[in-house]
């Protein structure tokens, strides 16, 4: 006699085997999920160090937090921003790039309190499955216990930049005290702004960031009286962008007027009639300069033996900055390695 069903037992034993079965299986679901979440987080932070580290490169500074990670992917920002950073590809960039694969919003601490001091300028960390921040006790990080909780946190140290940004200032400053050097000799006296040596002595540069440092503050300066000699000062505020009148992590040059040649300027005769030909530039706002050389020369009411440079060839113009330049012994006025005033180019 053949059986057409189950008996309740068979049934009992069938529902008591897939609950095992159930139970088994969905703690290693979740794990699974949980560990794709970290990963995809992981990858997340990876790419947020990423847009971190040229948003510095750039701006010079971390975003405040105040705006947090929301300015990577914003359409403007402060100087020298150069965005957005970050591409999230969602309908909702703010967002994406602010929470992480478990859907909670990540910490942003910048200048943060740390052990190891000094491990990170900043920190971005995410609270994980449990949703809990655990390495941060009262304010202060304890990255020792990074093994003992599931937080997954990103330390960015601006270190590497500041190098960079350090030798970019320095060579600025050099550039700066040297054109005190020169303007020394032909007033007798160091300028009390910097923005006094912008064209004839210094290019100011695009938008005047001549004077700013490779954290876009602007340098700062003072002239100073050291016995019967003068000595002009000129530092840059450096990484904290905090002034120190030199000290702290400002990087300083000091000019002093004893180390400087005496009788007499020793320009070339082009630089002297380049100092000529920028003083009446400079006196007329209004001059077109984007027509040939001998058309400006006239209107300036300059002879003809202010057409060549020393080298023979036709001042040049840079109109963007209004400065005029020749092009020096290279005679390529791209080339700013030799050209006078030093460092102005097309």
């Amino acid at each position: 006699m053949s059986r057409s069903g189950f008996t309740l037992l068979e049934v009992i034993i069938a529902i008591a085997i897939i609950g095992i079965m159930l139970g088994a299986v969905a703690p290693m679901a979740h794990r699974q999920l949980v560990a794709a979440r970290e990963d995809a987080t992981r990858r997340e932070l990876d790419r947020l160090r990423g847009a971190l580290l040229a948003y510095y490169a750039d701006v010079g500074a971390f975003p405040p937090e105040s705006v947090g990670l929301a300015a990577l992917v914003g359409i403007a920002g402060p100087g020298g921003w150069q965005g957005p950073y970050y591409e999230s590809g969602g309908d909702d960039p703010t967002r994406d790039v602010s929470t992480d694969a478990f859907g909670q919003p990540y910490v942003y601490d910048l200048s943060p309190s740390v052990t190891p001091a000094g491990a990170a300028d900043l920190i971005v960390a995410s609270s994980g499955a449990n949703h809990a921040v655990e390495l941060r006790v009262s304010g202060a990080w304890d990255l020792s216990r990074a093994d003992d909780c599931d937080d997954l946190a990103l330390l960015v140290s601006a270190s590497p930049l500041n190098r960079e940004k350090r030798l970019a200032s320095v060579a600025e400053l050099e550039s700066m005290a040297e054109a005190a050097r020169r303007y020394y000799q032909d007033h007798g006296s160091f300028p009390l702004a910097l923005a006094d040596l912008s064209g004839s002595y210094l290019d100011p540069g695009f938008d005047d960031d001549s004077f700013e440092d490779d954290w876009h503050e602007s340098y700062r300066s003072r002239v100073e009286a050291v016995g019967s000699d003068w000595r002009l000062l000129i530092w840059s505020t450096g990484p904290d962008r905090v002034n120190a009148d030199g000290g702290g992590d400002d990087l300083q040059l000091e000019v002093n007027s004893s180390a400087i040649p005496t009788g007499g300027s020793t320009l070339s005769a082009t630089e002297q009639e380049l100092l000529d030909i920028q003083a009446l530039v400079d006196a007329d706002p209004g001059l077109d300069l984007s027509r040939p050389w001998t058309a400006i020369r006239t209107d300036l009411g300059l002879g003809g033996d202010y057409d060549l440079d020393e080298w023979g060839q036709a001042y040049l113009v840079n109109v963007g900055t209004r400065t005029v330049f020749s092009g020096g012994p290279d005679l390529d006025g791209w080339t700013a390695g030799d050209n006078l005033p030093a460092g102005v180019s097309y």
